[in-house]
C-alpha cells in the first residue's frame, strides 16, 4: 500500500476469483480506516453486472461490459 501512496492513488478495486481471506479483509478495513478507499468484487459478480465500490466512480463507464468484451476477445485469440 505504500507504494501505492507514494504514486498519489488513494482508491483501487480488488479482483479476485474468490473472496478475501479474513487476514486480507482486516488489512482492507484497517487501509480504508486511514487514507485509502479500496473495495473488493470477485470476478463472477463483476461479469453479472454488480459492481459494488459505492465510493468510485469508474472512468471507463460499465466496468463489467468493458470485462465481458475483454474476455472474449482473450479467449478467442490464438495461443
Amino acid at each position: 500500500m505504500e507504494d501505492l501512496r507514494r504514486e498519489g492513488m488513494f482508491a483501487g478495486v480488488i479482483v479476485t476469483a474468490v473472496g478475501l481471506s479474513s487476514d486480507a479483509q482486516r488489512e482492507l478495513q484497517g487501509h480504508n480506516a486511514k487514507d485509502m478507499d479500496l473495495c473488493h468484487n470477485q470476478l463472477e459478480d463483476l461479469l453479472s453486472g454488480e459492481v459494488s465500490c459505492n465510493t468510485i466512480q469508474f472512468l471507463s463507464g460499465n466496468l463489467s461490459e468493458k470485462l465481458k468484451v475483454s474476455l472474449r476477445e482473450y479467449l478467442a485469440s490464438p495461443t
